[in-house]
Protein backbone atom coordinates (compact mmCIF):
# COMPACT_ATOMS: atom_id res chain seq x y z
CA UNK A 1 0.00 0.00 0.00
CA UNK A 2 1.47 3.26 -1.22
CA UNK A 3 1.55 6.43 1.18
CA UNK A 4 -1.02 8.53 1.54
CA UNK A 5 -1.10 12.01 0.91
CA UNK A 6 -3.34 15.13 0.96
CA UNK A 7 -3.48 18.12 -0.80
CA UNK A 8 -2.55 21.47 1.36
CA UNK A 9 -3.27 24.89 -0.29
CA UNK A 10 -0.68 27.69 0.35
CA UNK A 11 -1.51 30.96 -0.94
CA UNK A 12 1.36 33.37 -1.77
CA UNK A 13 2.43 36.00 -4.40
CA UNK A 14 3.28 35.38 -7.99
CA UNK A 15 6.59 36.21 -7.11
CA UNK A 16 6.92 33.35 -4.79
CA UNK A 17 6.05 30.88 -6.62
CA UNK A 18 8.67 31.77 -9.48
CA UNK A 19 11.40 31.65 -6.68
CA UNK A 20 9.39 27.87 -5.72
CA UNK A 21 10.04 26.79 -8.82
CA UNK A 22 12.57 28.32 -9.24
CA UNK A 23 14.19 26.60 -6.35
CA UNK A 24 12.50 23.25 -7.07
CA UNK A 25 14.07 23.27 -10.81
CA UNK A 26 16.99 23.76 -9.42
CA UNK A 27 17.22 21.12 -6.94
CA UNK A 28 15.36 18.84 -9.99
CA UNK A 29 12.36 17.99 -7.63
CA UNK A 30 9.20 18.83 -7.91
CA UNK A 31 7.78 21.65 -5.62
CA UNK A 32 5.94 19.84 -3.37
CA UNK A 33 9.33 17.82 -2.48
CA UNK A 34 11.05 20.72 -2.14
CA UNK A 35 8.80 21.82 0.21
CA UNK A 36 8.66 18.75 2.25
CA UNK A 37 12.49 18.70 2.21
CA UNK A 38 12.64 22.47 3.45
CA UNK A 39 10.23 22.43 6.17
CA UNK A 40 11.53 19.24 7.65
CA UNK A 41 15.02 20.40 7.75
CA UNK A 42 14.07 23.05 9.64
CA UNK A 43 12.26 20.68 11.82
CA UNK A 44 15.06 18.17 12.54
CA UNK A 45 18.73 19.96 11.64
CA UNK A 46 21.25 17.98 9.77
CA UNK A 47 24.39 16.90 11.76
CA UNK A 48 26.54 19.49 10.00
CA UNK A 49 23.90 22.32 10.94
CA UNK A 50 23.75 21.42 14.66
CA UNK A 51 27.25 20.76 15.21
CA UNK A 52 27.91 24.49 13.77
CA UNK A 53 24.96 25.59 16.35
CA UNK A 54 26.75 24.64 19.24
CA UNK A 55 30.12 25.92 17.88
CA UNK A 56 28.10 29.52 17.07
CA UNK A 57 26.85 29.40 21.22
CA UNK A 58 30.44 27.90 21.99
CA UNK A 59 31.71 31.19 20.33
CA UNK A 60 29.09 33.72 21.99
CA UNK A 61 30.44 32.21 25.40
CA UNK A 62 33.90 32.65 24.43
CA UNK A 63 33.34 36.31 23.59
CA UNK A 64 31.25 37.55 27.01
CA UNK A 65 34.50 35.54 28.87
CA UNK A 66 36.93 37.55 26.86
CA UNK A 67 34.68 40.58 26.65
CA UNK A 68 34.59 40.40 30.66
CA UNK A 69 38.19 39.69 30.73
CA UNK A 70 39.19 42.94 28.76
CA UNK A 71 36.88 44.99 31.05
CA UNK A 72 38.76 43.75 34.43
CA UNK A 73 42.44 44.12 32.60
CA UNK A 74 41.07 47.84 31.80
CA UNK A 75 39.91 48.39 35.16
CA UNK A 76 43.18 46.82 36.59
CA UNK A 77 45.64 49.29 34.02
CA UNK A 78 43.16 52.35 35.19
CA UNK A 79 43.93 51.19 38.93
CA UNK A 80 47.86 51.31 38.03
CA UNK A 81 47.67 54.56 35.96
CA UNK A 82 46.09 56.23 38.89
CA UNK A 83 48.58 54.68 41.46
CA UNK A 84 51.36 55.69 39.76
CA UNK A 85 50.11 59.86 39.00
CA UNK A 86 49.65 59.61 42.56
CA UNK A 87 52.97 58.54 43.71
CA UNK A 88 54.56 60.93 40.78
CA UNK A 89 52.53 63.89 42.31
CA UNK A 90 53.56 62.74 46.07
CA UNK A 91 56.97 63.06 45.10
CA UNK A 92 56.56 66.29 43.11
CA UNK A 93 54.99 67.80 46.23
CA UNK A 94 57.75 66.31 48.57
CA UNK A 95 60.37 67.86 45.78
CA UNK A 96 59.03 71.36 46.07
Amino acid sequence: MGAKTERITILGSAEFKTFLVNEAESANISVSEWVRRRCLQSVAPDEDTQELAELVAALHVAVDQAKDDMNSSLDFAHDVLRELKTNREAREKAAS
